[in-house]
């Protein structure tokens, strides 16, 4: 819904006209958002040496950073991303009409969980753009000073805000990139978790049907259990059969999580990057200058940030180990009763099953905790290399 008011997603039934125009304003907004992240990064280089304002700053312009890597996946890959939301649609309205009650409680649950995520993510931007956006105008009035000109986001501006008119506009235009920003971002990361949470609900499906499948075979018969020698046949086909259904969905989850992670891969791996050196100039921060109103603003919003990475790599230690459940519902599924083709396709599931479904950031690290983890030892490693290099 975000995405359709921001000229993002297509709208149904709507002129082609109307359409190209939607998209154009929100590619302009876009644009807009990136050369102010230009002009953060010039603001910096005039600075460079005040490492008191670089510390306090750069890591905002980063998060804008990431930002324009993460809507230039959105974009690029749109078409994609589409075809993601039809096969999700797809999956979910079949689960739903076949009815078993044990698989649609693991699809309501995924969808809860994602539901919730949103939420956090929403009111928590929303809480970061008002106080990021409030404190200049409520320093001016606590100062008494209406010449103090501070912005939420300093940036450089080819114009003097000294005059009222000007400081007017470089506020409206900060206020309207981080609103834009902040919902583009709550929504590129909300999907991109749904769509983790989806392939570990579709897995756990998986691990269901596998581990019961000589319950659901007899039942699909609709057949009474007899030593029929012709049941018994038919029975064994079934089990051949749905075994390779679960094969072929195996394989289409396998296929799908490989579209998140070439989606995924380099923003993970810049952000790895890039929230590890944020740590560190807060650490530095807070050695430099010690507390203060500005550094209580930065950590709220690197805390924030940390939050929404956290949860990538929970939920992508979550399909690691998921995923590995299927060798073991392939082992536990009495395969010893089972036709030889059955058999064999047993062992084919579980030889693939012994191999995991990652994530990975730039195809360096796997996204799992004790990545997230070494991220924050790294983080420790940078704060106390600059620590030397400032007390010497």
């Amino acid at each position: 819904m975000i995405y359709k008011c921001l000229g993002s997603w297509p709208l149904d039934c709507v002129a082609r006209r109307l359409e190209n125009t939607r998209y154009i304003l929100g590619l302009t907004l876009i644009a807009v958002i990136t050369v102010f992240n230009g002009l953060q990064y010039i603001d910096l280089f005039i600075e460079w040496g005040d490492w008191g304002f670089i510390s306090e700053n750069i890591s905002v312009s980063f998060i804008y950073s990431i930002f324009v890597s993460k809507i230039y996946v959105f974009y690029s890959r749109r078409r994609e991303i589409m075809e993601m939301v039809l096969e999700i649609d797809n999956y979910v309205r079949k689960t739903y009409k076949d009815g078993h009650q044990s698989n649609v409680q693991i699809l309501q649950s995924c969808e809860d969980i994602a539901r919730r995520i949103k939420i956090v993510f929403g009111w928590s931007a929303l809480l970061t753009v008002i106080i990021l956006h409030t404190w200049p105008i409520a320093s001016m009035i606590f100062k008494k000073d209406p010449n103090l000109r501070m912005l939420g986001v300093p940036a450089y501006f080819p114009f003097s805000l000294n005059s009222t008119n000007n400081y007017a506009i470089a506020y409206v235009v900060e206020i309207v990139t981080a609103s834009v920003m902040s919902l583009h971002t709550v929504n590129f990361d909300t999907f991109f978790i749904s769509c983790i949470l989806f392939a570990i609900g579709r897995l756990r499906i998986l691990h269901n049907s596998i581990n019961n499948i000589k319950k659901i075979a007899p039942s699909d018969l609709q057949m009474k259990f007899s030593k029929n020698e012709t049941y018994q046949a038919e029975l064994q086909k079934c089990i051949h059969q749905l075994l390779s259904e679960a094969i072929a969905e195996h394989q289409k989850i396998i296929l799908f999580c490989q579209v998140i992670d070439s989606m995924l891969s380099w923003i993970m791996f810049i952000g790895f990057f890039i929230y590890s050196v944020m740590l560190c100039f807060v650490g530095m921060r807070i050695i430099m200058i010690g507390p203060s109103i500005k550094l209580l603003q930065l950590m709220e919003y690197l805390a924030i940030m940390m939050t929404q990475i956290f949860l990538y790599y929970w939920h992508g230690n979550e399909l690691k180990l998921e995923s590995l459940k299927i060798h073991d519902a392939a082992y536990n599924c009495d395969w010893y009763s089972f036709d030889r083709n059955s058999q064999q396709t047993i062992m084919f599931i579980m030889m693939r099953g012994q191999k995991p479904i990652y994530l990975t950031a730039g195809k360096f690290y796997y996204v799992t905790l004790e990545t997230f983890l070494s991220l924050l030892g790294g983080s420790y490693s940078y704060f106390a290399v600059m620590q030397q290099l400032y007390d010497s």
